[in-house]
């Protein structure tokens, strides 16, 4: 099948990249599902205005968008623009000379310091060695730094479910027990037509990373990473924490209580979000990103959000954030056509593009002034940027260089989230973490050595900060070593 379908893959590639007299195709390649309709639409506003410039647009699935990437650069024929995507980040698009600085296609310097100034410098939007190199930057912010996946609920099933304060308010689950609970009697009220939460286990990484270590578990106080070390005073990898068994455990006991929406092993993130929006769960975890799909599926979808339950007896611990904000495009080597390449770019960072992208749904704008309540489509969003405004500290930073060394790491399998699923479906017990754990370590240390090999200056102690906190939470003050 796949031998069928490759050959009409290759026609689409290689493409004509100039139209008509004189007009220049930009082709501008993504992995965007829940904003598509929008840039489709600014994408037709922008060839009307643009006689001599036409974008066409390509939105991909994760796993093929690697595909295609490499595919389009073997066969010398890339897009103009595109996002970075998997194991292709910036920093590996750059080492492998796949992409050019923005300095060398803007017009003149006073057009590119001007375009520069629009994103404000106390938020850090170029910094070097993340998105910019050698003094040029590659690639400009998005998104602001966000809190992260939450809990989202729908206020109908609460309701059904009596679960509500004495003004008729649905009132989410604060603590472990109590979305156990909470889950539980909407499963009950549901009697067959819903149930008390969705989980999309198909995708056992995004899963688990939603719904357990990036909500339930980090909220509590264990830290996850899958590209670097994630215990910081070590500077390896563990996941003997109590805080992270005990969240696998919660979620086995909701499956075991009959509060998940049947179906969950073939349910993949979109699935999920159809039955949540479609009153069917009560509960589901995800990003921003899942409000615009909500309203896309149901224009009366009745929901909130909530920030994640926290283990019974255990303070609250807010997410940090990094450097700088969320990434977005880069433009491919070499640039034959920089005057339209550069109009593209200038349209995608523009406050227009930016402000209908964020009353349209599609995120949390790099450019605060933007970011009004009035501005989103639904509370939800502008809950999620008055939380990562108020709640986010700055946490460790590793070095620019000794980041790189996640592009050095094979992958592992099974994975974490892979890991999990067999400990959820109880095929493995608990002590397939402790392996997980030595493989991690074992193709870490490996990755250590090749980077090492090709001239990083790389040691341990770039992944250890003995003097953080993580139930602190404050913006991290390193000590001095």
């Amino acid at each position: 099948m796949i031998s069928k379908i490759w050959p009409k893959v290759l026609i689409l590639i290689v493409a004509v990249t100039t139209l008509g007299a004189g007009r220049v195709k930009v082709r501008v390649w993504d992995h965007h599902i829940h904003d598509k309709p929008y840039r489709i639409k600014m994408f037709k506003k922008f060839n009307r205005e643009h006689p001599d410039v036409k974008i066409e647009y390509t939105s991909l699935g994760s796993g093929m968008m690697v595909q295609m990437l490499n595919l389009a650069f073997k066969t010398g024929d890339p897009p103009e623009v595109f996002k970075p995507q998997g194991e292709l980040t910036l920093i590996k698009l750059m080492d492998l000379g796949w992409i050019v600085p923005l300095d060398d296609i803007a017009p003149d310097p006073a057009t590119f310091k001007a375009w520069k100034a629009r994103f404000p410098a106390e938020l850090k939007p170029f910094v070097e060695g993340l998105n910019m190199f050698n003094g040029k930057i590659y690639s400009f912010p998005v998104s602001a730094p966000l809190y992260g996946n939450l809990l989202f609920y729908n206020k109908k099933l609460f309701r059904e479910a009596g679960i509500v304060d004495e003004n008729g308010e649905p009132t989410p689950p604060t603590t472990w027990s109590e979305f156990r609970e909470y889950a539980k009697r909407i499963t009950q009220a549901g009697k067959g037509r819903y149930y008390g939460v969705a989980l999309m286990a198909k995708q056992p990484g995004a899963a688990f990373d939603m719904s357990l270590l990036s909500t339930l578990a980090k909220a509590s106080g264990y830290y996850h990473s899958s590209r670097f070390p994630n215990n910081l005073k070590t500077g390896r990898f563990d996941y003997s924490s109590p805080i992270l068994r005990k969240a696998i455990q919660l979620w086995i006991d909701i499956k075991n209580d009959g509060s998940i929406l049947p179906g969950y092993a073939s349910m993949d993130d979109e699935t999920a979000r159809i039955a949540f929006a479609m009153n069917r769960a009560g509960m589901i975890f995800g990003g921003f990103w899942v409000v615009a799909g909500f309203l896309a599926i149901n224009p009366n979808c009745d929901f909130d959000v909530a920030l994640p339950p926290v283990m019974d007896g255990v303070k609250r611990v807010h997410p940090w954030r990094d450097i700088g904000g969320g990434g977005s495009y880069v433009v491919a080597k070499p640039c034959k056509h920089p005057d339209a390449v550069w109009k593209v770019i200038d349209f995608l960072s523009s406050y227009e593009f930016r402000e209908g992208w964020v009353k349209y749904g599609g995120g949390i704008s790099f450019y605060p002034q933007i970011n009004k309540p009035e501005n989103f489509p639904h509370p939800t969003l502008a809950k999620i940027a008055q939380w990562s405004q108020k709640y986010l500290r700055l946490g460790p930073i590793i070095r620019p260089e000794a980041r790189r060394v996640a592009d050095y790491m094979e992958p592992v399998h099974p994975d974490i989230g892979n890991t999990i699923l067999g400990i959820f479906l109880g095929k493995v017990g608990f002590e397939a973490l402790d392996d997980l754990e030595r493989r991690m370590n074992a193709a870490f240390d490996r990755a250590m050595e090749k980077a090492r090999k090709d001239g990083l200056h790389i040691t341990r102690e770039d992944f250890i900060f003995p003097d953080f906190d993580i139930t602190k939470n404050e913006d991290y003050v390193p000590q001095k070593r």
